[in-house]
């Protein structure tokens, strides 16, 4: 989970053509991701239900370098899985800022709130999934409030998301791709109201199975993100949606090792940015707990 205080590492013109290009060029490079807990090993679970809660963290040593400090990003998933295909989760990130003395307190800021639903298409080997979430201004915004030291606080906003993703199951391969839209809705500031058009990810994969407890996944993530727009509300009507700001780009490679045996799973790997002046690359660590019901014979 990326810091919310950190900035695209590469800023382009705001030009539509962009978008399309960069997702374009994202699909004929080599990819990296997480795929859902039940298909990282290659080998689907088949159970009536699956309840699972992960713990998940992010440690970036440039996460606050306004504040030479470093950051830990860290989540709490809990997640609902039934029949293989109907899927719902709600996650809370949290941000744990480094220390520096009284300027910069240790701090455990919980930020904003997602809950996700989902429906997965089984065709043979095959999987479709589509999914849509919901995040809720939950957390501390700077926007309104006072918060002390460099903590990543929330949005201010609701946020809405679709997302789509498919996987080929090869036993003991599995390939992957993800591509996701998110936009934020109307803000009330000071003078306006602000509202984001869109952030997107595009994310491909391969994850290959060892054997039943050792997996590993490589891939590359790409992200593009639409300029907040500002509608007036104190001017002539005539002011219209006015961009502010410019596209953001931002990609990045890495690589998981999965350690499962049930109910626990372990996860441990590095990633690191790859376009001009992206940070030194940070250690991504996770631990899962899986409870399920297996179908009958």
């Amino acid at each position: 989970m990326v810091s919310q205080l950190s900035s695209p590492s590469l800023v382009l013109p705001v030009w539509p053509g962009w978008v399309a290009w960069l997702l374009l060029m994202a699909c004929i490079q080599p990819v990296w991701s997480q795929v859902s807990g039940h298909q990282r090993l290659g080998v689907e679970s088949k159970a009536n239900w699956e309840a699972s809660i992960e713990l998940a963290a992010r440690l970036n040593p440039a996460g606050y370098a306004d504040y030479g400090l470093p950051c830990l990003d860290s989540s709490l998933s809990l997640g609902l899985l039934l029949d293989r295909r109907w899927s719902a989760s709600i996650s809370v990130p949290v941000s744990v800022p480094g220390w520096a003395g009284t300027t910069a307190p240790l701090l455990v800021i919980p930020g904003d709130v997602t809950v996700s639903a989902g429906w997965t298409a089984i065709h043979g080997d095959n999987r479709f999934r589509g999914a849509f979430n919901l995040t809720g201004p939950s957390a501390l915004w700077q926007g309104n409030q006072e918060v002390p030291g460099p903590v990543a606080g929330g949005s201010g906003g609701w946020t809405l998301g679709l997302s789509g993703a498919v996987s080929r199951i090869m036993d003991p391969l599995v390939l992957s791709g993800f591509l996701s839209w998110s936009a934020g809705l109307p803000r009330a500031e000071r003078w306006v109201r602000m509202w984001h058009p869109g952030d997107f990810a595009l994310v491909l994969s391969v994850t290959e199975a060892f054997n039943e407890h050792v997996a590993c996944t490589l891939g590359l993530s790409q992200y593009a993100s639409l300029p907040e727009c500002a509608w007036g509300t104190t001017q002539a009507s005539s002011w219209g949606s006015l961009p502010y700001g410019t596209v953001g780009y931002d990609a990045s490679a890495g690589i998981d090792f999965l350690l499962s045996r049930q109910p626990f799973t372990l996860g441990i790997g590095f990633s690191k940015g790859i376009v001009h002046g992206a940070d030194p690359g940070s250690l991504n660590f996770s631990v899962g707990y899986n409870l399920r019901q297996k179908e009958g014979p």
